[in-house]
């Protein structure tokens, strides 16, 4: 274990003798790395050993004279004035000589030796920098407010106030700061800095960037540190690359970005980008970190990545024997899981094709369960390798590859799973597993869901009769309601609602064009048991149900109410929003229907025009939504904040509960118009807010049906 990994456990460990005792140590040492000499200081700076430490960093300073790199000399000494506490009358001696080799030529040597503390030779810690600051105040100069202002440029400067005044991105109008102040939040930034550069002159980065984006992704990693593409992404789009260009520019950057032999690229989406000072190719690169006994997960996910993205690297002679050298290593000590010692086997295969075939075959015949196996194995390319051969070598291939059709996730397993099936004319194992699924939705719920996705877009697949889909859209109601009482399902739930409200409830109207009168009103019922559907969702079932079978009567949730019973309340911003929707639908999207009808109308022989047909279903939901949506548009009364009472649950209260294992929920009880399940915001006309209504603080309530207990009421405009 080297220093630096020697002095962070001590960190860690909150062991300040043992930290001390090591560092006495070090001190005495023939030879020092600059860049864990630098590195270790910079862990003291923000460590609760800092201030205790300040009494003996200056052991450090014979140090500098023993650097491998003399170009850390400045920096490591300013870190060392920023530790100290000392405030030695000698190391004050030593900071102003330093600084006269520095600044030899300085006009305002003496007053800035004042200010940083160096007159006196009291208290001086951090001089070096605050020096340093106070000759970099000049006007058109460029900092960095470490408190939250943001980049600025420097507009005038007194040293007779002792002030300066700044231009900032973050703050409007220019500020004022004291020279005191400004050695607290402020960076300097040179000229040639990205934020400098960003700040003074976008137009000129930006056509630098565009001519070449390396230049920019270079600048901005080398000053401000390693970044994931989301970071990178969040520095450049707008405020360098405009939106419109962006994703263009991001391809053609990331595609040299793999070839850059500065630039480590990460494994994984949201790994850092990493910029090297030296200039080693990708092989180069590759060996050094295969050098560093990365462990198992770490070798297979950077190897992988360096095998995809370099392909020709697979014959270097050299990178082919550190690959085998550290797999049979790994594999020889017989603690790897099934899924990493095969994920290893393929990495040899890749850069020695054939010979591991028989020991990767071996291992895929004999493991236990090829269901377990993909499940813990992290690489997706290599997910699709074991299944394809399993059925090569696996007695009962394609019953597990069934099992794998019904358990597994993600979708694209799934999707090859049904691919092998088919293509090994398994057809009747495919439809046993999807039997299996309608008759247990509740534990097959993603299968459900998946394969209703798939038959809605293709066609010629099994079971995909009307009747089928009847049962699959009957199953997938049915997990709906089952998930919706999980939280931790809630993403899955969103999706499934969103497969299903999509494109004007395509899916919907799909399945109600060819069910019974039956078959519809349990859809319809199946529906308005889900909680997640908002009371405008079921109406729209209802419509849509009218709009085949118009015998069909309206009904709310589980139960008939009647429309002028109720008051739709809405706060003046669901208000605004509602009337702007209902003019979206008779002016712009009432329009386009309309001319949709005049062009399928057109194309002649209005019996077989599927176009005329589609058209007139649209406008029957159009008008039927336009009618439902004015007449509570109509209704509604504006809440305000008199209007609402806080001694009991109603309308524009905001609901505290805790549950029985203390944890806090919040519901608030809002109109129809500002209903949203994901915020907890319930609809007043639901069936839940009735069931709400009237209870008062310290009753028990039941909600998704979870037991709860009311703790307080508040008004939602307070």
């Amino acid at each position: 274990m080297g220093y630096l990994d020697q002095f962070k456990q001590h960190l860690q460990n909150q062991d300040f003798t043992a930290f001390c005792e090591l560092w006495e140590e070090y001190c005495q040492g023939d030879e020092v790395n600059s860049q864990e000499f630098k590195t270790l200081l910079e862990l003291l700076l923000d460590s609760p050993f800092k201030k205790d430490f300040g009494q003996v960093v200056t052991e450090g300073i014979p140090l500098l004279e023993k650097l491998d790199d003399k170009h850390f000399y400045h920096s490591i000494f300013s870190l060392i004035v920023d530790l100290q506490t000392t405030n030695s009358p000698d190391l004050a001696e030593q900071i102003i000589t330093f600084l006269k080799e520095q600044y030899p030529v300085d006009e305002n040597f003496q007053l800035k030796m004042r200010l940083v503390g160096l007159k006196d030779k009291l208290h001086f810690q951090s001089s070096i920098k605050g020096f340093k600051l106070l000759s970099h105040l000049k006007p058109g100069k460029f900092i960095f407010h470490r408190s939250g202002w943001g980049v600025g440029e420097i507009m005038e400067v007194s040293f007779l106030r002792e002030e300066v005044q700044l231009d900032l991105d973050l703050v409007r109008g220019r500020k004022t700061l004291s020279f005191e102040n400004a050695f607290k939040t402020l960076t300097p930034l040179k000229d040639d800095h990205f934020l400098s550069q960003r700040f003074g002159n976008p137009d000129t980065l930006e056509e630098k960037a565009k001519k070449d984006p390396l230049y920019a992704i270079h600048l901005l990693l080398k000053d401000l540190g390693s970044m994931s593409a989301q970071e990178m992404k969040e520095e450049l789009l707008d405020l360098v690359i405009p939106e419109s260009d962006w994703n263009k520019w991001w391809q053609t950057a990331r595609s040299k970005l793999k070839k850059d032999p500065k630039i480590t690229t990460p494994t994984k989406a949201k790994g850092p980008f990493i910029l090297h000072n030296e200039d080693l190719t990708h092989d180069e690169r590759i060996l050094r970190k295969i050098e560093k006994n990365a462990s198992p997960e770490q070798f297979i996910d950077l190897v992988y990545a360096f095998l995809r993205d370099f392909p020709q690297a697979a014959k270097n002679a050299e990178v082919k024997s550190a690959i085998n050298s550290y797999v049979e290593k790994a594999l020889n000590l017989g603690e790897l899981s099934d899924a990493k010692q095969l994920a290893m086997l393929f990495l040899l295969d890749e850069v020695t094709p054939g010979i591991e075939t028989a020991r990767i075959q071996e291992k895929i015949k004999h493991v236990s369960s090829i269901n377990h196996l993909i499940t813990h194995m992290d690489i997706a390319a290599y997910k699709r390798k074991i299944l394809r051969l399993a059925v090569e070598v696996r007695e009962n291939a394609f019953e597990e590859i069934m099992l794998c059709l019904l358990a597994l996730d993600p979708a694209f397993i799934k999707d090859f799973s049904f691919q092998l099936l088919m293509e090994n004319k398994q057809e009747d194992l495919v439809k046993k597993a999807l039997d299996t699924a309608l008759l247990t939705p509740k534990n097959h719920g993603k299968t459900i869901a998946w394969y209703l996705h798939k038959i809605s877009k293709e066609s010629g697949l099994p079971m995909t009769t009307d009747e089928h889909k009847g049962r699959f859209f009957e199953a997938l109601l049915i997990v709906v309601s089952h998930l919706e009482k999980n939280p931790e399902e809630k993403a899955v739930v969103k999706k499934i609602v969103q497969m299903i409200t999509g494109a004007r409830f395509k899916l919907v109207r799909d399945i109600f064009k060819f069910s019974s009168i039956e078959q519809v009103q349990e859809l319809v019922l199946l529906a308005t048991k889900c909680l997640v559907f908002t009371d405008q969702d079921i109406e729209i079932f209802h419509s849509l149900a009218r709009v085949v079978y118009p015998s069909l009567k309206t009904s709310k949730k589980n139960e008939p109410l009647e429309e002028e019973e109720l008051t739709t309340w809405a706060t003046q911003e669901g208000y605004r929003a509602m009337g702007e929707k209902i003019k979206h639908l008779s002016t712009v999207e009432t329009v386009e229907n309309a001319r949709e009808i005049e062009q399928a109308r057109a194309h002649g022989d209005l019996r077989e025009n599927a176009e005329f047909k589609a058209s007139l279903e649209r406008r029957d939901r159009l008008q039927s939504e336009l009618e439902f949506l004015s007449k509570q548009y109509n209704q509604a009364r504006i809440l305000r904040k008199e209007d609402v009472k806080t001694d009991s649950i109603n309308v524009g209260v905001v609901i505290t509960c805790k549950s029985n294992n203390g944890s806090e929920t919040t519901y608030t009880i809002l109109g129809p118009f500002e209903a949203d399940i994901e915020k907890n915001i319930i609809s007043s006309q639901s069936k839940m807010a009735q069931s709400l209504i009237g209870k008062k603080t310290g009753e028990r309530v039941s909600i998704r049906n979870e037991e709860l207990t009311i703790t307080s009421l508040r008004n939602y405009f307070n």
